[in-house]
């Protein structure tokens, strides 16, 4: 039980890592009690999921840029935190045009993030700066779309579903 309403927590934080469990496809297996809260899986897509994405894409261009992090000093790095950058990208720009992130990308998404993290050398169109502008765009576009989706994108997590799922878990359970 404990486990159940810690998860709900964190749920409610709106993390990327934790939503996109619930949106995953290929999964090996799905608990009763899982399926049941996967019906709720819609309202976890707020105002502030948006903003975590948003926020870890963030994150990965402030290491990008800073000339002295460890992404310019460890070999590859700078590859690694782009490809952490593309990954939250792509599901950011479903989300913010009100669809569900796939989690695994496209077949199109997935080859230009794979080419960007197993290069040897960020050049031509994998130039760093590309990809800043890039992904910087893309942020502009999310924000943008979601002015738009504002009046059918709620700010936080509706608890009552997620309580009402709690109490049965509960009931039925123990």
């Amino acid at each position: 039980m404990y486990f159940w309403v810690i998860s709900g927590a964190i749920v409610l934080k709106g993390n990327p890592k934790n939503i996109e469990l619930f949106f995953a496809e290929r999964v090996i297996y799905e608990s009763p009690e899982w399926l049941r809260l996967k019906k709720y899986r819609k309202g976890l897509l707020t105002l502030r999921c948006v903003n975590q994405y948003r926020g870890f894409i963030y994150d990965r261009l402030r290491v990008v840029n800073d000339e002295k992090s460890k992404a310019y000093v460890l070999p590859r790095r700078l590859q690694k935190e782009f490809y952490y950058a593309l990954h939250k990208h792509y599901d950011l720009q479903r989300i913010s045009k009100g669809r569900y992130p796939s989690v695994e990308p496209s077949n199109s998404e997935r080859d230009f993030i794979m080419r960007v993290r197993h290069a040897d050398t960020l050049k031509g169109e994998l130039e760093p700066e590309k990809l800043k502008r890039m992904i910087q765009r893309g942020l502009d576009d999310a924000r943008e779309n979601v002015k738009r989706l504002r009046p059918n994108l709620p700010e936080e997590v509706d608890v009552n579903p997620l309580c009402a799922w709690l109490v049965d878990l509960r009931r039925s359970r123990w």
